[in-house]
């Protein structure tokens, strides 16, 4: 099986989607949904520019990593900030907005709602 959940091919302007993360994403699965919404960022986010695969090993600013652009307009799109309170726990947004713990509890992180 193939290891890659989605990739987006800038040059085409296409995302390409795994089959068993689109049907699990259709059915409301969160992680699935976040790695839609990421290759969304990628295709948004980076179109225009000349962007190269970010592995974690590379010495660049966070803000300057297509990957970390990238999980932050997921992070957006499914939990707007707009409709995130100081009084927001992981639970609670898990159960609004659909998504897993791990992203709440990472969304609230960096908003400065948890520690």
């Amino acid at each position: 099986m193939e290891c890659n959940y989605g990739t987006t091919d800038l040059n085409k302007k296409t995302i390409y989607i795994r089959e068993d993360v689109y049907y699990r994403a259709c059915d409301g699965n969160a992680r699935d949904l976040f790695t839609i919404a990421h290759e969304l960022g990628h295709l948004f986010l980076h179109s225009n520019q000349n962007v190269e695969l970010a592995r974690a090993e590379m010495n660049i600013k966070a803000y300057e990593n297509p990957e970390w652009q990238a999980n932050t307009f997921a992070a957006e799109l499914l939990m707007p900030v707009k409709l995130i309170s100081k009084s927001d726990i992981p639970d609670s947004l898990v159960k609004r907005f659909g998504v897993s713990y791990e992203s709440a509890k990472i969304r609230l992180k960096n908003l400065g709602i948890i520690n």
